[in-house]
C-alpha cells in the first residue's frame, strides 16, 4: 500500500513535469510613425524703410544793411536770385540772410561782441565788415583766419590794396567783396583840366568836401597829405604809424591856405560830413563823394564829370575802405559752406551783377572789366592802384592833431607855417 502511494506520487510528477508551460500572449502595439519636424515658417520680410537723408544745413549770414538797402528792391531781387541759385547748385545747404544795421545798438559788430560771451549759438556763420570793425573783431578774437583758405584764382584777381585791406598782422581775415572809395565829381558845362595844387588854386571853381571828422582826421586831407610823402613812409600806415613830414605837412596845408585866401575852400566844409551835405553844391562846385554816391547818380540820370582828389603831383590817389567777407563760425564743416558761399558770390558775373545793383565798386579786377562804363572803370583801376588803406585806432592821437591843424587853417586862426609847428611840438616834442 505503502509502494503503491509512492508510485502514485512518482506518476504524478512526472506528468507535471513533462506537460507544457503555458505562455501569455501579449500583442505588441506598433508604435505610431514620427513624422518629419517640419521647417520653420520663412518669416515675412519687413516692408523696405528708406534712410532719410540728413536736413540740410542752413547758413546764416548777416547782411549789412548798406550792401541791400530796406527800400532798394533791385538789390533785394539781386541778392535772392544769387542765394536761389546757391541753394539750387547746393542742396544740402540752405542760406538764412538777415540785413543788419551797422553802427547802431544792435548792428553787426555789437551783436558780434554781444552774442559771443551771452548766446554764441546766435552767432552768424558769416558777415561783412569794414576795416575798422575788423580789425576790432581780429583783436577780439571773433573772427576765423581765411590765410590759406580762398583760391588763389580770387587771392590773384584783386588789387593789392583791397587784399592788404583784409590783412590783420599779415594774417588775411577779410576778403574785400565791395569798395569805399572817393574822388570828385562835377557838372557840365565845367570842363576842368588836371587836378595839382597849382590847377585848382588857378580856377575860380569852389571845392567841397567832407572836411568834419571829430575823432580822427577827414579822409581827403589825410589822401593828400600821404601822397606827399616818400613811399616808403606812406606805406607805415599799414602797420598802424601815421608818419611825421614836416615839408609834406607844411606844403598841403600851405595848399588850404591859399584856397581859403581865393575862396575856393571856405570853413563851410568843416561841417560836412555825408554826401547829402555837398551834393547839394554840383553845378558851380567840384564835390569829393564816395563813388557809390556817383554811381547812385549817374544811375538815376544824372550827367556828372569825374576827376581825382587834387594833390600836389595831380596824380590819381584815394583813400579806401570797403566791405570784407568774414568768416565767424569755428565748426569745420559749416566754415567749407561759408566759403563754398563766398566763392559763389565772388564769382566775376555774379559780382558785376550785384556791385551794380547796390551802386558799390567791386574788389576784382575781372568783374570791373564786365561794367558797361569802360573809361570809369579805368578811372576806379587807376584810383585803386595808388590808393592808401585807413588810419586805425592806434594812430587816432596824430590823426586828431592833423584834423586841428586843418581847421585852424581853414578858419584863419593859424598859417601854414605856424599850423605845422604847432603839429610837430604835439607829436614830436
Amino acid at each position: 500500500m505503502r509502494f503503491f502511494t509512492l508510485s502514485m506520487m512518482s506518476l504524478l510528477l512526472a506528468a507535471c513535469a513533462a506537460a507544457p508551460v503555458a505562455t501569455q500572449s501579449v500583442a505588441l502595439t506598433a508604435l505610431p510613425t514620427a513624422s518629419p519636424t517640419p521647417p520653420p515658417p520663412e518669416a515675412t520680410p519687413l516692408p523696405s524703410v528708406e534712410s532719410q537723408p540728413d536736413a540740410p544745413l542752413t547758413l546764416v549770414i548777416w547782411w549789412p544793411e548798406p550792401l541791400n538797402p530796406v527800400n532798394d528792391s533791385e538789390a533785394n531781387s539781386q541778392l535772392q536770385a544769387q542765394i536761389d541759385a546757391f541753394e539750387a547748385a547746393n542742396p544740402d545747404v540752405r542760406v538764412n540772410w538777415r540785413r543788419k544795421l551797422v553802427s547802431e545798438v544792435g548792428g553787426i559788430m555789437s551783436g558780434l561782441r554781444t552774442a559771443s560771451a551771452a548766446a554764441p549759438g546766435a552767432l552768424p556763420d558769416l558777415t561783412l565788415l569794414r576795416r575798422d570793425d575788423l580789425l576790432l573783431a581780429a583783436q577780439l578774437g571773433l573772427l576765423q583766419a581765411l590765410q590759406g583758405r580762398v583760391s588763389s584764382a580770387i587771392l590773384g584777381d584783386l588789387y593789392p590794396a583791397p587784399l592788404r585791406l583784409g590783412e590783420v598782422d599779415d594774417t588775411l581775415f577779410g576778403l574785400t567783396y565791395m569798395l569805399e572809395v572817393q574822388h570828385a565829381i562835377y557838372r557840365p558845362p565845367l570842363a576842368l583840366n588836371g587836378w595839382s595844387y597849382a590847377d585848382v588854386l588857378a580856377r575860380d571853381v569852389p571845392f567841397v568836401f567832407p572836411a568834419a571828422r571829430p575823432n580822427g582826421v577827414n579822409d581827403v586831407f589825410l589822401a593828400q597829405y600821404l601822397a606827399a610823402l616818400r613811399p616808403d613812409e606812406a606805406a607805415q600806415i599799414g602797420s598802424g604809424t601815421l608818419p611825421l613830414n614836416e615839408n609834406a605837412l607844411r606844403s598841403t596845408l600851405a595848399f588850404y591856405e591859399q584856397a581859403r585866401v581865393n575862396n575856393i575852400i571856405t570853413p563851410a566844409v568843416l561841417d560836412m560830413s555825408a554826401p547829402i551835405d555837398f551834393v547839394a553844391y554840383l553845378g558851380e562846385s567840384v564835390v569829393i563823394v564816395p563813388a557809390s554816391t556817383y554811381l547812385t547818380l549817374t544811375g538815376h540820370g544824372e550827367d556828372l564829370l569825374y576827376a581825382p582828389i587834387p594833390n600836389a603831383a595831380g596824380a590819381n590817389i584815394t583813400m579806401l575802405d570797403g566791405w570784407m567777407w568774414v568768416l565767424v563760425t569755428s565748426s569745420a564743416d559749416r566754415q567749407q559752406r561759408a566759403l563754398d558761399f563766398i566763392t559763389w558770390m565772388m564769382d566775376a558775373e555774379r559780382h558785376a551783377a550785384f556791385s551794380a545793383a547796390v551802386h558799390r565798386v567791386p574788389a576784382q579786377r575781372s568783374t570791373l572789366r564786365l561794367w558797361h562804363d569802360d573809361a570809369y572803370g579805368e578811372f576806379i583801376s587807376a584810383l585803386v592802384e595808388n590808393a592808401f588803406l585807413p588810419l586805425p585806432e592806434s594812430a587816432a592821437t596824430s590823426a586828431r592833431v592833423l584834423q586841428n591843424a586843418l581847421s585852424a587853417v581853414l578858419l584863419g586862426q593859424r598859417t601854414a607855417d605856424e599850423a605845422t609847428q604847432d603839429v610837430l611840438t604835439q607829436l614830436a616834442g
